[in-house]
C-alpha cells in the first residue's frame, strides 16, 4: 500500500481545481470547467485511496479516472480555445474527435490511451501559441505554460523517462505538483482573446 504522503499532492491539485473552477464558472468557459472537474474528482478519489481507504474498487476507480481525466480535460481544454477564438466549425470538429477519441481509448486503451494523450497535448499547445494579440516571446511563453504537462506526462508519471532518476515517491509528488502548476496557469492562460 502507498503511503499516506500520497494525498497530499492530490489535495494540492483539487484546490487548483476548485480555484479554477470558480473562475471558469464566472467566464462560463464550459468545456474546460468540465474537464478540470474532472481532474478534480480523480484527484478526489485519489486523496481518499491514498489518505483514508484504499479498497480496490477506490484503487481501479482512481487509475481509471486518472487516465481518463487527463485525457479528457485536454482535450476540452483545446475545444475551450478554439471556442473563444470564434472558430465555430474548428471547435465542433474538435469535439467530434474528442468523443471519438474517448470511444476509441476505452475500446482499445493500451493500444492508443498514451498516444491520444501526446495528440492532444500537442494540439493545445499548437492552438494556444496562435491566440492573437501576441508577439512571439509571448506565444513562446503561452506554448511552454501549455506543455507542461506533457512535460511532466512524459517524464515523471509512472515508468516515465525520470522516475529512476528522483524515485517512484519524488517523481509521484513532482508530477502532481505540475498537473496542480498547469491547472492554475490554464485559467488564465485560456482567457477570451480580443479579436
Amino acid at each position: 500500500m502507498p503511503p499516506a504522503h500520497f494525498a497530499i499532492t492530490e489535495i494540492l491539485i483539487v484546490l487548483s481545481s476548485l480555484y479554477s473552477i470558480i473562475l471558469l464558472k464566472e467566464r462560463k468557459e464550459f468545456f474546460a470547467l468540465i474537464g478540470v472537474a474532472l481532474i478534480g474528482v480523480a484527484a478526489s478519489i485519489g486523496a481518499i485511496r491514498f489518505g483514508i481507504h484504499a479498497s480496490n474498487t477506490i484503487v481501479q476507480l482512481n487509475q481509471i479516472l486518472g487516465i481518463y481525466s487527463g485525457l479528457t480535460c485536454i482535450g476540452l481544454i483545446s475545444i475551450q480555445m478554439a471556442y473563444n477564438m470564434q472558430w465555430k466549425y474548428i471547435y465542433k470538429i474538435l469535439l467530434g474527435i474528442l468523443i471519438v477519441s474517448l470511444i476509441v481509448s476505452i475500446v482499445w486503451p493500451k493500444q492508443f490511451i498514451f498516444n491520444l494523450i501526446l495528440t492532444w497535448s500537442i494540439i493545445s499547445i499548437l492552438i494556444i501559441i496562435n491566440y492573437p494579440n501576441n508577439n512571439f516571446v509571448q506565444k513562446f511563453l503561452r506554448g511552454l505554460t501549455m506543455s507542461i504537462l506533457l512535460f511532466g506526462f512524459l517524464t515523471l508519471r509512472k515508468n516515465g523517462l525520470l522516475t529512476e532518476f528522483f524515485g517512484p515517491s519524488t517523481s509521484f509528488h513532482l508530477y502532481h505538483i505540475i498537473i496542480a502548476i498547469w491547472i492554475f496557469a490554464i485559467t488564465s492562460l485560456i482567457k477570451k482573446p480580443h479579436i
